[in-house]
């Protein structure tokens, strides 16, 4: 589900991919700090922190394999190094946040937020996202529960009540998730792309080309695993007031107004994300070098490296022409 509460997981997961910010406010901005009581209720920053702490790990290891820091002591002194640029970036990504939720939401629309999210529909989102995040992060790396084969998922869907059906395709419908699912492909292949394409360039490589019927293949693929997934997780982990909930909100003038609010948080919050990381992971290759030593090919293969990372943060965004 793609309710607002569920802005901190794919935050989580874009943390360093944004997408060009939003010049279109709404049209009554909300105070500064009814902003920051929706940031705080909804856990984006707790959210934001962890996304960043993933990221730091991963381009610690990264960084310490391209200069050969194999031995623990130079392993730790590439991840304090890593951890010292990265550190700034998160508080300016929650700042940012908060700005963006106020200049795109009015007081009215996030006092109606808040309470979805504290009665029983958001109360149940907020229980299960770590659930539905754990299957879908699962699922992304092919550690697919039997339960979530499409055949397995159209016979427990055909076994459920018609109401409950009705009320989960509502659910969907109201937020076109099989739509943003495709889209959500395709920014991510985005940012594969511009990672391969930045290496192949650094190594003179011939480009990679793309089979247009591999690509529609593999893009169905994945929203048919994508939604299976949410299908059984919507089965399996809500009741029928709960969806109803859901469903209604969804439908309602106010979730209207977050639906359409929260992509252009995300642009927002994307291009802060962009230029900060971006910047930090410019200013590694000297910081490093400077801490551990580095030979003039190790230096070269860890400018490669950024040079890859920076592409896939701007492209994953969809900042790419």
């Amino acid at each position: 589900m793609r309710t607002h509460i569920q802005m901190c997981f794919r935050l989580s997961i874009i943390a360093a991919f944004g997408v060009m910010i939003s010049t279109a406010p709404a049209a009554a901005a909300a105070t500064h700090e009814q902003a920051a009581k929706l940031m705080e209720v909804s856990g984006d920053g707790e959210s934001i922190i962890k996304g960043q702490a993933r990221i730091q790990a991963t381009v610690s290891k990264m960084i310490a394999v391209r200069v050969g820091a194999s031995d623990p002591t130079a392993s730790a002194k590439v991840a304090a190094v890593v951890s010292e640029t990265l550190s700034p970036v998160p508080p300016k990504v929650i700042a940012a946040t908060v700005a963006a939720y106020a200049a795109n939401f009015s007081n009215r629309e996030i006092d109606d937020v808040l309470a979805f999210m504290d009665g029983p529909g958001g109360r149940a989102e907020k229980t299960n996202l770590p659930l539905l995040r754990a299957a879908l992060a699962a699922a992304l790396i092919g550690q697919v529960d039997p339960s979530s084969a499409p055949e397995a998922i159209d016979r427990a869907l055909a076994a459920a009540p018609a109401l409950r059906r009705q009320l989960i395709a509502r659910v969907f419908k109201a937020q076109d998730l099989e739509g943003q699912t495709r889209k959500d492909y395709m920014a991510l292949l985005g940012g594969a792309r511009a990672v391969v394409t930045a290496i192949d360039t650094a190594h003179t490589l011939p480009p990679a080309r793309d089979d247009p019927a591999t690509l529609a293949h593999a893009a169905d693929d994945y929203v048919r695993m994508v939604m299976g997934v949410e299908k059984r997780f919507y089965l399996d982990h809500f009741s029928d007031a709960e969806l109803v909930a859901m469903a209604d909100y969804l439908e309602s003038e106010a979730g209207r107004a977050m639906l359409t609010g929260a992509p252009l948080v995300k642009r927002a919050v994307g291009q802060v994300m962009r230029d900060q990381v971006v910047a930090a992971l410019a200013s590694l290759n000297t910081s490093v070098c400077s801490a551990v030593a580095c030979s003039p090919q190790q230096r070269k293969e860890l400018a490669d490296l950024i040079s890859a990372a920076g592409a896939g943060v701007t492209a994953s965004a969809g900042l790419l022409p």
